[in-house]
């Protein structure tokens, strides 16, 4: 029997109570995945930074810049998916999506002064550990189900 630790309960928790509630949690998670893509969509697109509305694109990008905060934003909303969602498709375009953030994020900052600045990157270091953490609880939660449903089997 493989040990169970606290993280791992606290992401059963989650995964049970997607799995409960999955029609109104897949709706929230895809309008907050369409909003984050438009979003970046809209800030590397150089036709919507014309002169009328270049002042409410920079105010809306110094409010949540793109690289940092959005990143982050980005990071959290990834790291649920990564929890709730079973699928290798979504996995793989979300992670995708995020380190092509992260490492345009890289190419822009490199001309850097100090390596002081390099600590925006541990956020994302994280998140990437979590992310491994939550695939290998994952495999607990398959293996915790497949032995309930071979001890039902044993009962029946």
């Amino acid at each position: 029997m493989q040990k169970i630790s606290k993280m791992d309960i606290v992401i059963f928790r989650i995964y049970d109570h997607y799995q409960n509630h999955k029609k109104p949690i897949r709706i929230i998670m895809l309008i907050v995945d369409l909003l984050l893509f438009l979003y970046y969509l809209l800030f590397f697109n150089p036709g919507m930074w014309t002169l009328p509305h270049e002042a409410i694109w920079n105010e809306m990008y110094a409010v949540v810049n793109p690289f940092t905060t959005g990143a982050y934003i980005l990071g959290v909303v990834i790291l649920l998916q990564y929890i709730m969602y079973d699928d290798w498709i979504t996995k793989v375009l979300l992670s995708g999506f995020y380190g092509w953030l992260i490492l345009i994020s890289l190419i822009i900052i490199i001309g850097m002064t100090s390596v002081w600045e390099l600590c925006i990157y541990i956020p994302h270091l994280i998140v990437a550990v979590l992310c491994g953490i939550v695939t290998r609880s994952k495999q607990k939660i398959r293996t915790r189900d497949t032995a309930v449903q071979d001890e039902s089997v044993k009962e029946s």
